[in-house]
């Protein structure tokens, strides 16, 4: 069984300029401890990481990790062209797929059926809930699928193995001990 090896931040992209690319993200916690981390399962602690990641790749976040931006940007020539990505989840494992530049953008136009469905079921029924939005739901997943199946190339690192990306998140608690938030940490791309 192969093991996962970290790699540096400052990989050489193994693409031209037309490099279309997604790339599978692990989310993982510290540990009360302080010493281990556990992956992050929940869809909800899923949802939470993942929008702190992509509104930092975004640039819509005050303060931005710099550090994950310019790996990306070293890694990825169409995020370099185009800084923006999309997330894809797969909750069925555990796992976020980020797609970057024009493929995102591609994605999130994808995603507009769901939001008109859910806002035309609230206005009506004051629920957002209704199939209409569900089967745009099913319709959108099939097509993000087929899209990145298709159009979309996993990134890899400069001798050809797969990437993913390992993202450190320490929790952040409330006086009760209660959940508060996650605080990126650390992220760190690995061959699979």
């Amino acid at each position: 069984m192969k093991t996962k090896r970290e790699i540096c931040m400052n990989l050489s992209p193994v693409s031209n300029l037309n490099f279309k690319g997604y790339i599978p993200i692990r989310y993982y916690a510290v540990n009360k401890d302080g010493k281990t981390t556990s992956r992050i399962l929940s869809k909800e602690n899923l949802k939470k990481c993942n929008g702190r990641v992509v509104r930092n790749l975004n640039g819509t976040i005050k303060n931005k990790n710099e550090d994950l931006i310019n790996s990306f940007k070293s890694l990825d020539k169409d995020y370099k062209k185009d800084p923006y990505v999309a997330s894809i989840y797969d909750y069925n494992n555990s796992t976020v797929y980020l797609a970057t530049g024009c493929d995102a953008r591609r994605i999130d136009e994808m995603a507009k059926p769901i939001g008109i469905a859910k806002g035309e079921a609230k206005r009506k029924t004051g629920k957002a809930k209704s199939y209409e939005s569900s089967y745009a739901a099913n319709e959108y997943f099939k097509n993000v699928k087929e899209y990145i199946t298709k159009r979309c190339k996993r990134l890899k690192s400069a001798n050809g193995e797969n990437l993913s990306l390992k993202i450190l998140f320490t929790p952040k608690y409330t006086r009760e001990g209660k959940l508060k938030d996650f605080e990126l940490t650390d992220s760190k791309f690995i061959e699979e």
